[in-house]
């Protein structure tokens, strides 16, 4: 462990290292492209000590930046954690993104990125692009004839997480039609939104139009479209949804429902839609970052407010017998 006084000398040398390349790179990076870190004009309320003493602890409130205009600050104390010992890397930039607090951000260390392809195969990345391919299943959508009502048919969308998601929702649609399904519930509760990408394509099977907009940092809003040819443009459909919908879950339901093609049911959301645009290093580790604000097409924002259901407090039992409603007899 270096002295409070060889670290000052360490850090008026000025050398550098791939390690605190990397440290700077990220952090600018975090200043340049992060949603919030001009949301607000904050109080200085926090003050961190140069150099931990050994074995404690940091006790630092997780806070959003712009809440403690100390961004400088929380740099310098990571940083320094560098200085000391270089193989803390990952740890340091876990401790700087983990200080955002905004449930989307996150660093992964190289293992840790080599564990999320596993699951979802590569993704695309900036900066260092990946191919991307489509390694997993659609088991993360599961569909059934309601019992309730066999012209109902309910599908339940784990997540936005995979590339095969539309295709997913495609196929039990299709199939539930052969069934003798006429009228569709969604049950995304739980869902923890993915990719605006799937978000987008699994709207399109129902319509189309712009149906957001994204507000990134230091640029006007970017409008987002349903894409595809809604091949289920006019059957009856309803979405159940709870509190832990989070982000692309949230556009999904928040989208259709704005332009009036589909009844909520359940819960309000979560109120958690920042954009996470993924960036990848040479070294094989990610950083997740969040770099802007999904909304409706018109209108405000989801974030810190949530979907709020047509029909709130309701049940997906509720959803399946509006759905059957819509039906002639």
């Amino acid at each position: 462990m270096f002295s409070s006084l060889a670290l000052s000398a360490v850090i008026a040398s000025g050398v550098g290292t791939p390690e605190l390349d990397k440290f700077q790179k990220i952090t600018d990076m975090i200043t340049e492209k992060y949603i919030y870190t001009s949301r607000f004009t904050p109080p200085a309320t926090l003050k961190l000590p140069m150099v931990l003493p050994s074995g404690t602890a940091s006790t630092i409130t997780r806070e959003l930046i712009p809440k403690s205009n100390n961004w400088e600050e929380v740099k310098t104390f990571y940083r320094n954690q560098v200085l000391v010992n270089p193989t803390n890397i990952d740890d340091a930039l876990r401790g700087v993104v983990d200080w955002l607090d905004d449930n989307h951000s996150v660093y992964l260390g190289k293992q840790q990125a080599l564990n999320i392809k596993e699951v979802y195969g590569d993704l695309p990345c900036l900066k260092y692009t990946l191919a991307v391919t489509s390694t997993r299943a659609s088991r993360e959508v599961t569909y059934e004839l309601a019992a309730e009502d066999a012209r109902v048919g309910v599908i339940k969308i784990a997540d936005f997480a995979g590339f095969d998601r539309t295709s997913g929702v495609q196929e039990a649609l299709d199939t539930l039609t052969q069934q003798g399904a006429k009228a569709f519930v969604m049950d995304l509760r739980g869902n923890p939104g993915g990719l605006a990408v799937e978000m987008m394509r699994t709207a399109g099977l129902f319509q189309s139009g712009f149906l957001w907009r994204m507000r990134l940092k230091g640029s006007f809003p970017l409008p987002l479209p349903a894409l595809g040819n809604r091949p289920y443009g006019q059957v009856p459909l309803a979405l159940v949804i709870d509190r832990n919908v989070n982000s692309a879950a949230e556009g999904f339901s928040g989208g259709l429902q704005r332009v009036g093609r589909a009844r909520v049911f359940g819960q309000t959301s979560a109120g958690n839609v920042e954009a996470v645009y993924p960036y990848c290093f040479q070294d094989g580790s990610m950083l997740f970052l969040a770099s802007g604000q999904l909304a409706p097409f018109s209108g405000k924002t989801w974030e810190g407010v949530g979907v709020v259901p047509d029909e709130p407090n309701t049940t997906l039992n509720d959803a399946v017998k509006w759905a059957a409603g819509q039906l002639k007899p």
